[in-house]
């Protein structure tokens, strides 16, 4: 079947999959289209550079009968990838994952079917892996409570069917409206931006969670907190822009100031009334992350890593907020 073919029965994919230097997470991730029920589809693989005979090597070895094509582009981020591809292939059907998650066999199958009726996107939930070890995992447990991640923690957890404003790239299936690309300024946001767009165009976003994929996480602490970092500093400058930021994005911006004001009244001479009063809301906060901590692990030695992770999360994601709330950032 080729992608010129009706998209009637059987819709022709483009699978676009970004990234930059060749790992084992693209080959496990391509690995997994082998078990695909949805057999129409192509694969392209986006990254920095062509890949060296070892990963050739590698890629041929999975023997996958879909025709996979790879397109270096020397760099760039991934709104600069997908729609390098979004410009070539001429499908009208796309689906979007990123290089460190791998789809269950039903992925594309279940997405297109829904792909009706206005309905623009098809996503759902990305779920840590199971055998992923305690350092991903306690991301995960950030990730999968509201606590950590506000309203969208339904992009780690499965929820009911409902239509959204927004969701992330990593698990995303397209129909497209013409002339809709993704914002190549930001980094980490492009996805929030790609959906108000297509909204905008008259599409609609469906959730469904039995649509997912499997996404690894960030180790705790060094990526995992860069990571959140990013996510604060784009939702920041999407924010300030007025451009679909939600008012409870800036929650963990209000929570770093406050803890400023707090690491201030400590310093300096204040009255120990004072001081007693405004440790109150910090005392509560921490007693919130330790039982959300213990109610996402279940046990003890995850939810002992759990906690701090809870709190490097909010600070990261609050300052890189506050930074892309700045004038300096563009």
């Amino acid at each position: 079947m080729n992608a010129s073919e009706a998209l009637d029965e059987k819709p022709f994919v483009e699978v676009v999959i970004p990234f930059g230097p060749w790992t084992d997470d693209v080959i496990e991730c391509v690995a997994h289209f082998r078990e695909s029920r949805h057999r129409a589809f192509r694969l392209w693989l986006v990254p920095d550079a062509a890949p060296t005979p070892d990963w050739t090597a590698r890629l041929d070895a999975l023997s996958l009968e879909q025709e996979v094509r790879i397109h270096p582009t020397g760099g760039g981020n991934p709104a600069q990838k997908r729609n390098a591809i979004l410009r070539l292939a001429d499908s009208d059907c796309f689906a979007f994952i990123d290089s460190d998650a791998f789809a269950p066999p039903r992925w594309l199958e279940r997405a297109v079917a829904l792909l009706d009726n206005g309905v623009a996107i098809v996503t759902g939930p990305n779920l840590t892996p199971p055998d992923n070890p305690m350092t991903r995992r306690v991301s995960g447990y950030v990730m999968e409570s509201p606590l950590g991640f506000g309203a969208a923690y339904l992009r780690h957890t499965p929820l009911s069917a409902r239509t959204l404003d927004e969701m992330p790239t990593c698990n995303m299936i397209v129909r497209r409206p013409p002339r809709v690309e993704f914002r190549e300024e930001f980094d980490t946001a492009e996805d929030m931006m790609f959906c108000r767009d297509i909204r905008d165009a008259g599409g609609t976003i469906h959730y469904d969670p039995f649509v997912v994929v499997y996404h690894h996480r960030r180790p705790v602490f060094r990526a995992f907190i860069r990571q959140f970092n990013a996510y604060g500093r784009d939702k920041g400058r999407l924010f300030r822009a007025g451009a679909g930021a939600q008012i409870w994005n800036a929650a963990p911006a209000l929570l770093t100031l406050y803890l400023i004001g707090w690491l201030l009244l400590m310093i300096f001479p204040t009255p120990r009334i004072v001081q007693v009063l405004g440790t109150v809301p910090l005392l509560f906060y921490l007693l919130f992350v330790s039982g959300e901590s213990f109610r996402m692990a279940r046990r003890l030695a995850p939810a002992f890593f759990t906690m701090p992770a809870f709190v490097a999360a909010h600070l990261a994601y609050g300052l890189g907020f506050l930074r892309g709330m700045g004038k300096g950032e563009g």
